[in-house]
């Protein structure tokens, strides 16, 4: 799997899936109106001295979310952030803005660039 903002800039290869975290948001707005919505998030790191730059392959991360969802409630119609942070990601969660197929691994794009978050 190859993480990319809208400047098509990647994750680098190598990272690890740290965490998977069901959260789920209970909130009232400036307006007393009351909302509720869950999320997965999904914890990725690249260790500093990583050598390996392979991408994670979408059938060892679903092996992954497959495990923490007989351990923990994941909510399979939960919206999917990704977490993350380094020199080309402020660390933020992420909202996955598309997700398709290429040359066999699955490629997510996330929505903030790094010239959206410099602008802002």
């Amino acid at each position: 799997m190859v993480f990319a903002n809208s400047d098509g800039v990647t994750i680098h290869g190598g990272y690890h899936l740290t965490e998977l975290k069901a959260a789920s948001f209970d909130t009232v707005d400036c307006g007393a109106q009351k909302n509720q919505w869950n999320e997965t998030i999904v914890q990725l790191w690249v260790p500093e001295e990583e050598q390996n730059g392979e991408f994670m392959t979408a059938a060892k991360f679903l092996s992954i979310y497959d495990k923490v969802a007989r351990l923990i409630s994941l909510d399979p119609t939960a919206e999917i952030r990704f977490e993350y942070g380094d020199e080309n990601f402020p660390p933020s969660n992420y909202h996955t803005a598309t997700m398709r197929e290429k040359r066999g691994r699955t490629l997510r794009a996330v929505t903030a660039s790094s010239s959206d978050v410099q602008d802002a």
